[in-house]
């Protein structure tokens, strides 16, 4: 039997390593997480060895460097990939130094994750081979070592790191002492940025004493600078593309091979930066959202996916959230940026949130329900409506809320229904009434009952005897059904004490004057608001199961009631917590 590759992954966000343990078992590893450096110590000496170790040094408290070799301390075979936040130069150099094999900026595509793990375990196993079979081995690589630490770099897909990868292998192919490598920034046409090996960047300059050598590099000409005796003391490799310059390299040293000795190193160099320019520019389009700078759409999509397998393999729930915003205020940058700082700061560690564009954001919540999510969505609402307000900006936002397994199947139409209940919100009828969020409950019955029809009496007893035996046949969802049965009280009652202690998900609320109330498990007696007439009847659903409220005027004589019917989702969301505020029931979430 063939053992799965082991993976200690550790990483201080709980949802990054729920995320890498879904990816990396489903393809085919043996998967650990640790939370700090103090779990994952606990973890590498429990005598289970490690093959591959994934780390962000955040979680240890600890720079790069001493977190790599730390880790290499304390499980000397096993390679080390660095997964960061953090992608500066000397962070990245510090760490391949200290012995990683790799070094990622998060969000990581899943495909380049894969791929620099299979390469660090490959490497490992090569070098863990027989002494036979390694000595033949390293013979063969002697021959072929250029193309090995070539092939070593192709997978890396931050510019900056690759460059160093680069430097440094030019470096032992010329036998340089010192370097530095140009590298044509891509987002800035014409301006370059040094990445240094063995020198300092401060120092680094192009002036070398001689006006044409620059004009000449920059043409695409190796230039050698001798120090006397034929022997090249300095370097100059310019890498290009198809015409288009990558960087150039200047190398220094005492004993340097020409640079025609390095026509095959120059042309892996190249194709290495090429490379790693188009993968950073793909990674930065589809993973980074430009202007909020957060993960994007398309990293959403990559981790809903994973999330949404697990979901179904564990029987776990999740909630999306997508949060549409509109406004002539969020045009302006600092207004834009402190948005997104607002609903930032009202998630929970464990939420997951992404931009797309210049005013859609996108909220991932695993392990809750529908309800949970729509809390989260009321406070992120009121958050954002609050800002907007102190910017001047009226039109305000919409939040939909999806969550599987009730709304969708699979991920992409988990999106499809978020963006879909966001629509919902804008089309409500609660701005066509006008209806603010501190809005009394006798407001909203108003103006619903200015909305009313003219119907028989007996509609609304036979509606509430539908919603109340529905409570059994739909024993599981999750949701509350409020009654204030008004002038209908007797008829009301009936259904609800026929409940019993009947078993159900529903909370039931009845607001009555009524001396008597059907006692049971799902069944509480609430004060009706005084600022509603007791000749009103008032039915409001929400949940799980389909929105619906009903608003019944007083009866009249002629055997008819104005009454006010309504399946609005955000409508009734409204209804449900100004009633959570004013007759004081929970709304569990």
């Amino acid at each position: 039997m063939t053992l799965k590759v082991r993976i200690l992954a550790i990483d201080d966000q709980p949802y990054f390593r729920s995320f890498l343990e879904g990816l990396l078992s489903e393809a085919g590893y043996s998967v650990e997480t640790a939370s700090s450096g103090r779990d994952a110590k606990s973890k590498l000496s429990s005598g289970q060895p490690f093959d591959a170790i994934i780390l962000d040094p955040i979680a240890s408290g600890l720079d790069s460097a001493r977190e790599v070799e730390e880790v290499q301390r304390q499980a000397p075979g096993a390679a080390v990939i660095v997964l960061s936040g953090q992608g500066d130069v000397v962070n990245i150099v510090e760490s391949m130094r200290a012995g990683a094999v790799d070094f990622l900026l998060k969000p990581a595509d899943c495909g380049q994750l894969l791929g620099a793990l299979r390469r660090a375990v490959n490497a490992r196993d090569r070098r863990s081979l027989p002494d036979g079979l390694a000595g033949e081995n390293l013979r063969v690589m002697g021959e072929v070592s250029l193309y090995e630490r070539g092939v070593a770099l192709m997978g890396i897909s931050d510019l900056r790191q690759a460059a160093q990868g680069v430097l440094e292998m030019l470096a032992i192919e010329s036998g340089a002492e010192s370097g530095v490598c140009w590298v044509a920034d891509p987002g800035h046409p014409g301006r370059d940025y040094p990445v240094a090996f063995n020198e300092s960047v401060p120092g680094a300059t192009w002036s070398t004493g001689d006006a044409s050598t620059d004009e000449r590099v920059r043409r695409g000409e190796a230039r050698e600078l001798s120090a006397g005796g034929g022997v090249p003391a300095t370097l100059f490799l310019p890498l290009n593309d198809a015409g288009i310059s990558l960087g150039v390299v200047r190398l220094r040293g005492a004993s340097l091979v020409p640079a025609s000795e390095l026509l095959n190193a120059r042309r892996l160099s190249e194709t290495i930066l090429a490379t790693a320019r188009r993968q950073e520019e793909l990674s930065q389009a589809t993973l980074r959202d430009p202007r909020s700078g957060l993960p994007s759409r398309a990293f959403l999509e990559e981790v809903l996916a994973v999330e949404v397998n697990k979901a179904q393999r564990f029987g776990r729930r999740i909630a999306c959230l997508c949060l549409e915003v509109k406004g002539d205020a969020i045009r302006d940058a600092g207004v834009f940026e402190a948005l997104s700082d607002c609903i930032r700061r009202s998630l929970r560690a464990t939420d997951m949130l992404f931009g797309e564009g210049s005013g859609r954001f996108w909220v991932l919540v695993t392990d809750t329900d529908s309800l949970g999510g729509v809390v989260l969505k009321r406070r992120l609402s009121e958050r954002v409506d609050e800002l907007l307000g102190d910017q001047g900006s009226g039109r305000g936002v919409a939040v939909g809320v999806a969550s599987f397994p009730l709304d969708a199947e699979s991920s992409a139409e988990l999106l499809d229904r978020a963006i879909e209940r966001a629509g919902d919100e804008w089309a409500s009828l609660i701005h066509e009434l006008d209806l603010a969020p501190e809005s009394s409950l006798s407001e909203i019955g108003t103006r619903l009952l200015s909305q009313a029809e003219t119907v028989p009496a007996q509609l609304v007893p036979e509606a509430a005897e539908l919603l109340i035996g529905e409570l059994t046949a739909r024993p599981c969802d999750r949701g509350l059904l409020f009654v204030a049965p008004g002038p209908e009280a007797t008829v009301v009652l009936g259904p609800l004490a026929a409940l019993g202690d009947g078993e159900t998900s529903t909370e039931v609320f009845v607001a009555t004057d009524s001396d008597t109330v059907p006692s049971g498990a799902a069944v509480t007696a609430v004060g009706l608001p005084s600022n509603v007439p007791s000749t009103q009847t008032w039915i409001v659903r929400f949940g799980e199961a389909p929105p619906y409220a009903l608003v019944a005027g007083e009866a009249k004589a002629d055997g008819t009631r104005s009454v006010f019917q309504s399946c609005d989702p955000a409508l009734i969301e409204h209804m449900t917590f100004r009633l959570r505020c004013e007759v004081g029931f929970g709304v569990r979430g």
